[in-house]
Order: C-alpha cells, then sequence, then structure tokens
C-alpha cells in the first residue's frame, strides 16, 4: 500500500514603484503544505531595478509535524548587470 503524495502552494503579492521611483517593488508571502503534514511559510520582498539588477531577500520558516522543531531560513540574493 502506498499513500501519493501531495503538495499545495499559494502566494500573494502586489507590486508598487520602488524607492526614489528606481525600478518596481513585490513584497510577498507564500505558505506550501506538503504530504506527511509539512509546511513551509515564506515571507520576503524583491526590488527589480529593471535590465541593471535585482534584490531578493527572503525568510523561511518549515516543519514537519512529526518533528516538532521548526527550521529557519535567509535567503539574500542580488544580480547585477552592467
Amino acid at each position: 500500500n502506498r499513500n501519493p503524495a501531495g503538495r499545495m502552494d499559494a502566494e500573494l503579492s502586489y507590486v508598487s514603484n520602488g524607492p526614489r521611483g528606481l525600478g518596481r517593488q513585490s513584497p510577498y508571502a507564500a505558505l506550501s503544505l506538503g504530504d506527511a503534514g509539512k509546511r513551509t511559510l515564506r515571507m520576503g520582498w524583491r526590488l527589480g531595478m529593471g535590465p541593471k539588477g535585482n534584490l531578493d531577500i527572503e525568510g523561511t520558516r518549515r516543519r514537519n509535524m512529526n518533528n516538532p522543531t521548526p527550521e529557519y531560513g535567509l535567503l539574500i540574493r542580488g544580480i547585477l548587470r552592467w
């Protein structure tokens, strides 16, 4: 007997002008629900500066119902083109 794996992902965000009118910014929150009680919550901010580059900052919290101790993470990613 095998249980089928399942997953649901949802993300909510909006876009507005970036600081000082440079590019666009997009704060967001995302939730992933997986099989065996796996849950991931992500919150972050994306700054797009057009063709010159991007900056992403994201915090993550993962939890598995079999392990009561959650895992935390921080992602900072930047792209600069010249």
